[in-house]
Formats: C-alpha cells, structure tokens, sequence
C-alpha cells in the first residue's frame, strides 16, 4: 500500500519548483492533491500532468496571505476530498539584499506571503483537523534562519516558520495531529537567484550540495505527511544533498552565569570571564550529536537532549558557505541598540542627556515601545548610564511620562 493512499492534501505555491515536486509525489503515494498557486495557468497544468499520470488532483488559485482566501483554500479540499488530511506550507517570496538595498515594498510583500500565509492556512487547516481528529501538517522552513548574508527579510520570515511549527506542535499534542517544518535544498530559481546575488557581491560560490534537483526533497515531505511519521512531532528536518538531519531547537546554553543585582559592569565581566567565548557561530552548522551543545528539559516530557559540551574541541562546525571562522563569532557585537521604527501613528519624543559618565556616555539610542512597562524600564537605566535617547511608543501619554522621569534623574527631556 501506497504510504499516502486515499489520503487528502492540499499543498501551497505547487505550481512550480519544488512545491510541484512535492504535490507529484504526494499524488505517486495516492494522495489526492489540491494543487494550490496564484498562476492559474501553473496549477492546472500540474494537476492535469498529475491526472494524466493516474492520479487525482485539482488546481486552486488562492493568496494564502488573505484570511479568507485561506480558509477558502481548506474548505475546497474538505468539499472536493471529505476531509483534510495533510498541509504543505510551501508558498513563499524570496529575495536578497543587504540592509541598505531593502525597500518597504518588497520586505512587507514578503512576509506577507512568508509569514501571514503559513500562519492563516495553518490556522484553517488546524481547526479542521482537530475536529477530525487526525492530520499533518508540513511548514517549509530555510537554513537561512540561522543567520545568512543577504538574507535577513527571507531568513526572517523563515524563523517565524520554524517558531510556529514548535509553537503548534505543543498546541496539538495528544489531538491526533502532528506539525513539522523542512528545511529543504534544491537548485531551484531560488537556488540561481542566489548564485547571482553571491556573484555581485563576491560571496563566493554556492556549495555543490545546494544544486540538487527539487525532487530530492520530496520523499521526506511525503513521509511526514504520511502515518509513517506518527511519532514525529515538533521537529525541523534539513535535507542538504545524499543527508537529512535534524535541526536543533533554539536552547539556553548552561550553564549561565549568576549575579544577585545586575549592572552593566556586571553584565561586562560576565562576558570577558564565560559568554564571550561561547558565542555561537552564525549560519547553518553541524554538531556531532554525541557531542550536544545543549541540554534540553522538555517541562512536559521530562526528556533531556544530551549531557552540555562546549569545549572548542569538542564542537565540530560546518557551514553551508564553508567553515565558520572563529573569527567571525567576534563579530556578533556592534554599536547598533536599537531601531526607529516609523509610523505616522506613532509619537517620537527625543530625550537629551547630560553627558553622564556611563557605560553608554556619548551613545545615541533608539527605543521603540519605550512608554511603558520593559520599555520605559530599559529607557531609564540607559538615561543613567549617560545614553541620549529617542523614545518612541504609540501610547503618547506614557511616552511623555517616561520622558520627563528620564529627565529628573539624567537632564530635560525635550517633548
């Protein structure tokens, strides 16, 4: 028997790529395949290749960054199919550009998609298969979440991805319902995109492994859609050319260091005595399992991820642009503390200080959502450490209230 047999699944941005390779296999494993994209002319023309090949599927234009037309796309499947077996989140913008090169337009477009899309069709299709007690659901992830030269809007937005995939994951344990997220490679327009934007910008070549075809990432997308996988949950899976591998979760490196009243002096010794040298590298890199950076207590499942090692002997980094530089984790700091965040609703009150003696004397600082709570704390203690300010908040009231208390301890706050 086929591992997806009479199952029912609907699967984003198929109609090209790598997510028509994923709605070809789910229909070879006897899936029945809604074949979502915004080309009409694409998702047709898979689903009849599908349909010629013996197959069911049905095409189905849908902009999984609307509400509505999310919950639009669930329903055909349950109307056309009886039911909603299994989600791929595939559909997603790309683009590359380093800070400078980013315009408002294209970064909002894509989280849009990226971001909004995954969330509103996980959301419609996780309602549906609580009711039914049964179902999976496949988020697609990136390797470019954990950190990637040009990449901070895609890579972003799949970050998002895998924290709702762990999110959802303990959301729907015990229903029946299981939600895992791929981290796939494949030589893709994505993939040439890529190539080209390295040229430009001297990043040098893409590893060999990335140029894969499509399909090579299929068979573990049907896998985790299938009953196969009923003991997976929660988990990011990468698919990196002959090699799939599980992908760590975001961990607190232990141990940690203590203090009974934190400073900034404190802050500063606790970094030159432990946490500078355990700064991680960025970018996608390998850990031998036997030798676990982390050790993780599950609150629930009372499960520990190995015994914590993070000696530089011990630790074996690989990154997908080649070995990381032990350099390079020195170049994680920077001067940059904060980001104005501008909205024609929001109030911006600049506060100058005197120029105190402190840690951050001289500093000019942005703090976004200063006017209350952790904000409005951060705000104060960096006033007294000598920082000039821009507070920022939409809460016009609180904004000047913090203001004016910054000014009583470190100078006038000009409103």
């Amino acid at each position: 028997m086929r591992s997806l047999e009479g199952k029912a699944v609907v699967i984003t941005g198929a109609g090209r790529g790598i997510g028509e390779a994923y709605a070809r296999l789910a229909a070879d494993e006897g899936a029945r395949v809604v074949v979502n994209d915004m080309d009409a002319e694409q998702a047709e023309r898979v689903a009849q290749s599908i349909r010629d090949s013996g197959g069911e599927a049905l095409p189905k234009v849908a902009d999984v960054s609307s509400w509505d037309d999310a919950e639009r796309l669930v329903q055909f499947c349950v109307s056309s199919y009886g039911r909603l077996d299994g989600l791929v989140n595939n559909a997603a913008l790309y683009h590359m550009a380093m800070p400078e090169e980013e315009m408002e337009k294209q970064v909002r477009r894509l989280f849009e998609v990226n971001v909004l899309g995954t969330a509103f069709c996980g959301y419609a299709a996780l309602r549906c298969m609580q009711k039914q007690g049964s179902g999976s659901l496949v988020n697609i992830t990136s390797g470019a979440h954990s950190g990637m030269k040009g990449m901070s809007a895609y890579g972003g937005s799949k970050g998002a991805v895998a924290s709702m995939t762990y999110s959802w994951a303990l959301d729907v344990q015990g229903t029946g319902v299981r939600v895992n997220a791929v981290s796939p490679t494949a030589q893709t327009r994505m993939h040439d995109a890529t190539a080209v934007f390295h040229q430009r910008h001297g990043l040098g070549a893409l590893p060999a492994s990335l140029a894969i075809p499509p399909s090579n990432n299929a068979p573990l997308v049907a896998y985790l859609l299938s009953d196969l996988s009923s003991a997976v949950n929660g988990q990011v899976v990468r698919v990196q050319g002959r090699t799939i591998s599980l992908v760590t979760h975001p961990a607190v490196l232990i141990p940690g260091v203590e203090s009974d009243q934190w400073t900034v002096g404190e802050v500063a010794k606790a970094f030159v005595s432990s946490l500078d040298k355990l700064q991680l590298p960025l970018g996608v890199q390998a850990y031998d399992v036997n030798v676990h950076p982390y050790e993780v207590a599950y609150a629930d499942a009372n499960v520990k991820a190995g015994k914590a090692s993070r000696t530089e002997d011990d630790r074996r980094d690989r990154s997908e642009a080649g070995p990381a530089s032990r350099k390079s984790r020195k170049q994680t700091g920077g001067s940059s503390l904060g980001l104005l965040i501008e909205s024609k609703r929001e109030r911006t009150t600049m506060v100058k200080a005197k120029m105190a003696v402190g840690a951050l004397a001289g500093r000019r600082i942005v703090i976004t959502g200063a006017g209350s709570g952790m904000g409005r704390a951060i705000a104060e203690r960096f006033m007294a450490e000598g920082a000039q300010l821009a507070l920022t908040d939409l809460n016009e009231r609180g904004l000047k209230s913090v203001a004016r208390r910054c000014g009583a301890f470190a100078g006038a706050a000009d409103v």
